[in-house]
């Protein structure tokens, strides 16, 4: 069999997963959609890819627990691909599921050394990272990196508390879930960025043409779920909250005009209230509703915003205090800072 060329590699194997029906076999539906959705079509085959997609699927709960089906059944494809002429490298330099060691890192300050390390001796002259716990995080412990670029821009991480060891080091399980930024702050383009929205689904995307295009993956299996082609993200409510939940850590709430667009509708409401608008009510318990999503979701540690909330809170409580008796106020507790 003639060997296919570099840039056909990935699509060479698509295809010859696509003939073997990965839909009997959950460890080849695995890797078939790991090669479509994270890898893509043009691209060369490497061990290091191999290697990745096992620690991609190792997040998963059903693979950890599975890891010997898993190991069986990709070996078993990557061994019949390779007696066909399809790989040029040797198939033994690939970590196999069964090969890595995976843990939790229980305590927060030994899982940011753990990323401090790792980043650390990745960093060229004259970068920068820093790494910080993201206490707005609804699914479990969760760490963003903050690397400088020589652009001037950065390149951001988020980590979980799984870990594995390699070459005897403790590292991180997984580093697929990166956004990149240009000296702008401003997400760049044609650049593949990727968000975890929650356990058990991720978001792919790419700035082209001035349109946002990506799809999400979901599940042990990897499958591509909802796909999208945008002029904005906020078009997007669950990618654009885990967007922002992210930058936080980086832009600057004076120059975020989500959170001037937040707060300025806070203080309109309150002011529309204390005038006796005829539509203040009506204003104000959707900027409430706003701005207790932003509060618990994306500026969970503001002061401004959870100090506007209350003071919306008693105007509105006021207004029906007037209309209902022994009606009593909700109660806002302020958030735990990060």
């Amino acid at each position: 069999m003639p060997r296919p060329s570099y840039e056909m590699e990935c699509m060479d194997f698509l295809q010859f997963l696509l003939r073997r029906r990965p839909q009997d076999s959950a460890p080849r539906l695995s890797l078939y959609h790991y090669f479509k959705n994270f890898v893509g079509e043009g691209t060369g085959i490497r061990a290091s890819q191999l290697s990745e997609f096992s620690e991609v699927a190792l997040r998963f709960s059903h693979w950890r627990e599975n890891r010997e089906e898993l190991t069986r059944g990709i070996v078993k494809e990557v061994e019949a691909y390779w007696n066909e002429g399809g790989l040029e490298f040797d198939i033994r330099d690939w970590m196999k599921p069964t090969e890595l060691s995976v843990f939790q890192v229980i305590s927060d300050r030994d899982m940011a050394d753990v990323l401090d390390r790792f980043l650390n001796e990745r960093l060229t002259a004259g970068q920068s990272s820093r790494v910080l716990r993201n206490a707005a995080s609804r699914f479990g412990p969760e760490f963003v990196s903050v690397q400088t670029r020589s652009n001037g821009g950065l390149e951001v991480a988020c980590f979980d508390n799984w870990a594995c060891i390699r070459s005897g080091n403790v590292e991180p399980l997984n580093c697929s879930r990166r956004l990149v930024y240009d000296a702008q702050l401003e997400l760049e383009d044609e650049v593949q960025q990727c968000l975890e929205l929650n356990p058990h689904t991720v978001v792919r995307f790419q700035r082209q043409d001035r349109m946002y295009v990506g799809h999400q993956i979901r599940g042990y299996t990897l499958l591509r779920g909802d796909t999208f082609s945008v002029h904005e993200l906020q078009a997007l409510p669950t990618v654009f909250c885990a967007l922002k939940s992210v930058e936080r850590f980086f832009v600057a709430r004076e120059t975020d005009p989500v959170y001037q667009n937040i707060a300025d509708l806070l203080e309109e409401a309150v002011k529309l209230l204390q005038d006796g608008d005829p539509r203040a009510t009506e204003i104000g318990e959707r900027a409430k509703l706003q701005g207790e999503h932003a509060l618990k979701h994306i500026f969970v540690d503001d002061r401004l915003i959870f100090l506007l909330l209350r003071e919306l809170d008693r105007e509105l409580a006021a207004i029906g205090n007037t209309s209902r008796a022994g009606h009593r106020p909700h109660r806002l507790e302020f958030p735990h800072e990060v």
